[in-house]
Order: C-alpha cells, then structure tokens, then sequence
C-alpha cells in the first residue's frame, strides 16, 4: 500500500468549496456524499484521491501520481460518472492511458 496522503494544500486545482446541496457538508460524510463525488469540492477530491491511493497502489507512486489523480477526476473522467465507485472503476480502466502536462494543462490518451 502506499504511504501517500495529501492534504488540501496539496491540490493544484482550484475549488468552490461551497456546499450547494442540503446536507452536503464537508463535517458530514455519509449518505449521498459517500456515494457520489462532487469534482468541485477539495474536501470530497482529497478524501477520493486519498483512498484510491491507499487501495490502488500499483499506480500511486508519488504525490504526482495523486495530482495526475486529482486531473484526471476535473478534465477526463466522463461528466456522467457521479458515483465515487464508477470514477474509481474509470481510474483504474485508464490511468495508464492518460497522460497529463501540468505545465500546459492537458489531457491525451
């Protein structure tokens, strides 16, 4: 398993961070929070990419690894996927088909 945990200053995306839904706080983890990820919210991304580190370590090797995670989730990801199980499945279907340029901010499989 790998020993990588980012925290919120680790991310490189910027986030709204205003809860929009009733009971969509980021103290309250439980119900729809639990199951669908919303891209916009640094807690939930943080929380997501944290786990998939912890549970895909084949591909999590570095804190670069999580950011190429956190890109992934905001530019390719299909905008249908909403559960955290369909964007993990995704992840793992394509993370190596993925390459990111931080530099230019862009995205080719």
């Amino acid at each position: 398993m790998a020993n990588i945990v980012l925290t919120r200053s680790d991310l490189k995306l910027d986030y709204a961070d205003t809860a929009k839904e009733v009971g969509d706080n980021p103290e309250i983890r439980g119900g729809k929070d639990r199951e669908e990820l919303n891209r916009h919210e640094s807690y939930e991304v943080l929380d997501f990419i944290n786990k998939f580190a912890q549970t895909e370590s084949q591909f999590i090797k570095s804190k670069e690894d999580c950011e190429k995670v956190e890109h992934l989730i905001r530019g390719h990801v299909p905008a249908e996927l909403k559960k955290q199980t369909e964007i993990h499945d995704w992840l793992v279907l394509n993370f190596d088909k993925c390459d990111v340029n931080f530099e230019l901010g862009f995205y080719s499989r």
